[in-house]
């Protein structure tokens, strides 16, 4: 039985070595000149789930890459990110770019934040086609019924 525990007790450890050196290389790449890179290492952090990983992620908010904005953006909502609802706000009402605003918008929604619901509420009235497709996207999981009528109403021309 001693023998199960320590191997058990060895590969938990591995584990958590592996995931910290996994984390390390995530964080050298939100630093690497390739805005690709940046945005994979971004989601990656997203997915992870890990509320820690917060301060990292935020300041890619600033990105000079949009794609990058947009990633960092969801993967805030995806952190449970609340100390970022500032920073979503500023970026849902205010960036040049309608993915970020989604994203935000989305991210904002995803915080519980009864605003991100509204401003993807009024992205769906957007003058980009793609910009109303990515917050109705957003909203049918809300089962929100002008959402669902517009995608419904895509599939059914496609």
């Amino acid at each position: 039985m001693r023998v199960a525990t320590a191997n058990a007790m060895d590969r938990s450890l591995e584990q958590i070595q592996l995931r910290q050196q996994a984390l390390a290389v995530l964080q050298t790449d939100l630093h690497d000149g390739d805005p690709v890179l940046r945005r994979k290492a971004v989601a990656a952090m997203g997915q992870t789930r890990d509320g820690a990983l917060v301060d990292a992620v935020l300041p890619l908010l600033q990105d000079q890459n949009a794609q990058v904005q947009a990633q960092a953006a969801e993967s805030l909502g995806q952190l449970g990110a609340n100390k970022a609802l500032a920073a979503l706000h500023q970026a849902a009402e205010n960036s040049a770019v309608a993915a970020v605003r989604v994203a935000a918008a989305g991210a904002l929604d995803q915080l519980a934040d009864e605003s991100g619901r509204s401003l993807l509420r009024q992205l769906l009235h957007d003058k980009s086609p793609d910009t109303r497709l990515r917050a109705a996207y957003l909203l049918c999981t809300r089962e929100e019924p002008e959402a669902l009528a517009m995608l419904t109403a895509l599939v059914e021309r496609s």
